[in-house]
C-alpha cells in the first residue's frame, strides 16, 4: 500500500531550508520526492498537506526508561540519590511484568503523540518492554538494567541481558538490544569489567549512567578516563554514556565508539547541574538527545528538550 503526502514541506539534515513536494511513501519506505509543481504519482491513500504541513524525521529518544510513566510526579523536589533511594527504588521493588508492559505502552503513546519513533530503554522485564515495542510498531533500542544487590544478582541479571539479545536484537527489524549496567555507584568495577567483556564476546553495545552528579566523580576513586579504561568500556563496540553533566569535554576520548546523551530537563529537575554541551559540539563529539524516565522529567516530549539546552 503507497501513500502520497501531497503538498508538504519536508526538511532533515541534508537541507538548509524546508523544500514543497509530494512524498510518496512505499511499504514503510520512502519511494519519491518531486517537487510540488509537479503532477502528484498516484498513491492508495493520499494527505493533503496544502503547503502548511510538515514532514520530518522522526525523534530519537536515546535514553529513557519508559515504564517509569507509572511513577510519575513520585518524589517531587528530591535530589537524584534520595529520589532514588527513598522514592524510587521502593515501588520499583513492587512492579510486576503486567505493570512493565502496559506502562510502556502508555510511554510509547505519549512518545508518538510528539514524534518520538525510535527509543532507547533501560528497565527490567525488558522481554515485556520488547513485545509493547513490537506490538506499537516503534523502534527501540534495549538493555536490562544491570546491579548490585545479593551475592549472584549481577551474574543473573547479566544473563537475562544477554538472552534478551538472543531472543529479540534484530527482530522485525524494529529491536537493538544492549547491555545496560546502571552507574558506577551501583555496579562494582569488577562486575563492570565481566559486563564490558560480555559485551565485547557478544557483539553488542553498552549503555551506561556516567557522572550524572558531582556526587558521583568526587566518588569514582579515579579519573573518568581511568574509568573507562579500567573498566573496559572504552573497548566495547559502542558505548552511550547517559547524562555526563560532569565529564570534562578536555578528557582524551576517541569518539568513534562513544556517544553521550544529553538530558537537559531530568537534569534540572534533579538538579543534577548542566553538561557542558557547547564544549562537546565544538569538539564535533557524537551528542544525542534524552528525556530520561517520566518520573525525573515528567514529559516524554523531545520538542521540550529545546527549552532545557540553554547554558
Amino acid at each position: 500500500m503507497a501513500t502520497l503526502f501531497k503538498d508538504v514541506l519536508i526538511l532533515d539534515g541534508s537541507r538548509t531550508k524546508a523544500e514543497r513536494v509530494h512524498m510518496l511513501v512505499s511499504k514503510g519506505r520512502i519511494a519519491e520526492i518531486i517537487d510540488s509543481s509537479k503532477t502528484p504519482p498516484s498513491a492508495d491513500k493520499i494527505i493533503s498537506g496544502h503547503g502548511r504541513m510538515a514532514v520530518i524525521p522522526g525523534f530519537v529518544n536515546a535514553h529513557t526508561h519508559a515504564a517509569m510513566i507509572l511513577l510519575r510526579g513520585l518524589g517531587e523536589e528530591a535530589p537524584l540519590m534520595e529520589w532514588l533511594q527513598n522514592k524510587i527504588w521502593p515501588v520499583e521493588d513492587k512492579l510486576t511484568p503486567d505493570y512493565i508492559y502496559w506502562g510502556t505502552l502508555s510511554a510509547i503513546l505519549e512518545m508518538l503523540e510528539t514524534g518520538t519513533t525510535c527509543f532507547a530503554d533501560m528497565y527490567f522485564e525488558m522481554d515485556r518492554v520488547a513485545d509493547a515495542a513490537l506490538g506499537a510498531g516503534i523502534r527501540a533500542a534495549l538493555c536490562r538494567g544491570i546491579t548490585a544487590g545479593e551475592p549472584g544478582k549481577i551474574e543473573r541479571s547479566l544473563q537475562n541481558n544477554i538472552e534478551l539479545a538472543e531472543k529479540y536484537h534484530g527482530r522485525e527489524g524494529l529491536i537493538t538490544v544492549q547491555l545496560g549496567p546502571h552507574a558506577p555507584y551501583t555496579v562494582p568495577l569488577e562486575s563492570m569489567k565481566l559486563i564490558s567483556s560480555s559485551a565485547k564476546s557478544h557483539g553488542l553495545g553498552v549503555h551506561f549512567h556516567f557522572l550524572e552528579t558531582l556526587g558521583e566523580l568526587e566518588n569514582l576513586g579515579m579519573t573518568p578516563e581511568n574509568y573507562l579504561n579500567e573498566s573496559g568500556l572504552i573497548d566495547v563496540p559502542y558505548l552511550n554514556l547517559a547524562h555526563a553533566v560532569y565529564l570534562d569535554p578536555e578528557i582524551n576520548l576517541d569518539s568513534n565508539n562513544i556517544t553521550l546523551i544529553h538530558n537537559p530537563c531530568s537534569n534540572l529537575k534533579l538538579g543534577s547541574g548542566v553538561m557542558p554541551l557547547s564544549k562537546w559540539l565544538d569538539r564535533d563529539f557524537p551528542v544525542a538527545l534524552g528525556t530520561d524516565g517520566a518520573s525525573s522529567n515528567n514529559r516524554l516530549d523531545m520538542w521540550e528538550l529545546h527549552y532545557c539546552t540553554k547554558e
